[in-house]
């Protein structure tokens, strides 16, 4: 994954993230899973190069097949190559809901997080293997640039952690009673 400049790693935000976001929708009453809960990947030495990283993708996709009717959120951080770029922006598998899920949480954190924040959702395409293989409802969120200093502040604060965690789990129960 990415690292900001500071040399903090966007697997380390991702994970801790996430955690908040179980948390908070374990409390919704949905049923969780972590595709991980440690400083590792699903790899089993933990190692993240080359084929090592595909089978690690591979398994996270094993792991959606085995839930079969469930939903997956991938929690990500962005980064490019100029500072410019800020916003949350959700990608959504072919799946049926897919859309419905994404669009309700780039909702969500627009008007909870970043009122400035235009970017809209977007599908999956093969470059994303995991959602463009989805079998059940399934988003990757770009929760925000590590490369913009400004988000960058944001992103690594825990409250602003977790009132991203919130919009999200939000957003998915909004998504699940429209259904």
């Amino acid at each position: 994954g990415a690292v900001a400049a500071d040399g903090t790693m966007e697997k380390e935000l991702n994970l801790k993230l996430a955690k908040q976001l179980n948390e908070l929708s374990s409390a919704l009453g949905y049923k969780t899973v972590m595709v991980r809960e440690t400083d590792r990947s699903t790899d089993s030495d933990g190692e993240q190069s080359g084929s090592k990283k595909v089978k690690d993708i591979k398994n996270r996709l094993s792991l959606m097949k085995k839930y079969g009717d469930c939903t997956f959120v991938s929690i990500h951080m962005n980064k490019y190559s100029t500072s410019q770029p800020h916003g949350t922006q959700v990608f959504y598998a072919p799946t049926e809901g897919s859309d419905v899920l994404a669009e309700a949480i780039q909702a969500s954190v627009a008007t909870m997080l970043q009122t400035d924040n235009k970017r809209v959702i977007k599908p999956a395409g093969r470059d994303i293997y995991l959602m463009y293989n989805a079998t059940a409802v399934a988003v990757l969120v770009e929760c925000g640039f590590l490369s913009n200093v400004t988000e960058y502040d944001k992103l690594k604060d825990d409250a602003y952690q977790n009132a991203m965690a919130t919009a999200i789990a939000d957003a998915i129960a909004v998504a699940f009673t429209a259904k």
